[in-house]
């Protein structure tokens, strides 16, 4: 199959790899020792690389793939062992398996195929209004998400994607993750998590860090990055919903959110959401799960 007409990319996404590219040098510079010097500087020409591999999944497509609304061609692949159709106005930042991270050699010399819905895809994000199931897409509502974003509670959630390589190994990883947080607290000096008595708030299992710290006499859940852990267990007693939310006195204060997609879709989702919708976790989690779901195509759609 040919490839589709390419389209040019957008000063947005040059801006975006531009700073993520800086990033990732100066934590590079930051390790640097006698042994091992720093990498050279990065150049346009790798800031163009990495924003072909970051926002150019579009520009992979074969001719003859289906088209959206607009008429461009969905991003297809294969999400954690189904085929989907992904509206490049409402997907962000996919990569397939392919795809070659973050090393500059490999971002100079990556000549992506065409795709098809055997090509497995690794990770993409989207946003979503929750309480209505709407999907931001660029094209048609980006200037009302602009406008909402800003209000108490925001009502927009972001939703991340992990499959393919990137799919969890081994059974009960949410375990994994509360078990870590016995282990040890949210900073080096700080006591580990424990539960909060015996209650449940909103459903869920709450886990605190607590006592005070003596180097200022605050509650060390009054700390800078300070945060709460909530899970949520399923009848065999394993984690199955696991929330981490910061406790700073800011006026959007996030949750993280992570949990595996419903069904045998092989999908671990992240959700990043203000603190004040937690009383809706579940009502989030469902939402963030059927638009999941919601990408998945039928033979008849193929």
């Amino acid at each position: 199959m040919k490839k589709a007409r390419p389209h040019y990319l957008a000063a947005g996404a040059l801006l975006l790899a531009t700073a993520a590219i800086v990033i990732a040098y100066g934590q590079m510079k930051a390790r640097t020792t006698a042994e091992t010097p720093a990498p050279p500087p990065p150049t346009a020409e790798d800031i163009a690389a990495l924003s072909r591999a970051m926002h150019g999944a579009a520009e992979q497509q074969p001719l003859d793939a289906p088209k959206d609304a607009y008429g461009n061609p969905y991003i297809i692949g294969d999400l954690g062992g189904y085929p989907v159709n992904l509206p490049s106005s409402v997907v962000s930042l996919l990569e397939y398996d392919d795809s070659p991270g973050w090393d500059r050699e490999k971002l100079r010399n990556y000549q992506p195929p065409v795709r098809n819905y055997q090509s497995i895809i690794d990770s993409f994000s989207f946003r979503m209004r929750y309480r209505d199931q709407t999907l931001l897409d660029t094209r048609k509502n980006y200037a009302q998400y602009k406008r909402e974003i800003e209000m108490l509670p925001n009502l927009w959630i972001r939703v991340g994607i992990a499959s393919g390589t990137r799919y969890h190994q081994g059974e009960h990883i949410w375990d994994r993750y509360i078990a870590s947080d016995f282990e040890r607290g949210y900073s080096s000096d700080s006591p580990v998590y424990q539960r909060d008595g015996d209650d449940y708030e909103f459903g869920l299992e709450r886990y605190i860090v607590p006592g005070i710290n003596p180097a200022n006499n605050l509650p060390w859940r009054e700390n800078h990055s300070a945060d709460d852990v909530f899970v949520h267990r399923d009848a065999a007693g394993h984690v199955d919903t696991y929330i981490r939310c910061t406790n700073n006195a800011v006026p959007h204060p996030l949750c993280s959110h992570s949990f595996s997609v419903s069904g045998d879709m092989k999908v671990d989702a992240s959700l990043l959401y203000d603190r004040q919708l937690l009383p809706d976790w579940q009502k989030i989690q469902q939402a963030a799960d059927s638009a999941i779901h919601g990408f998945v195509v039928t033979t008849a759609s193929r």
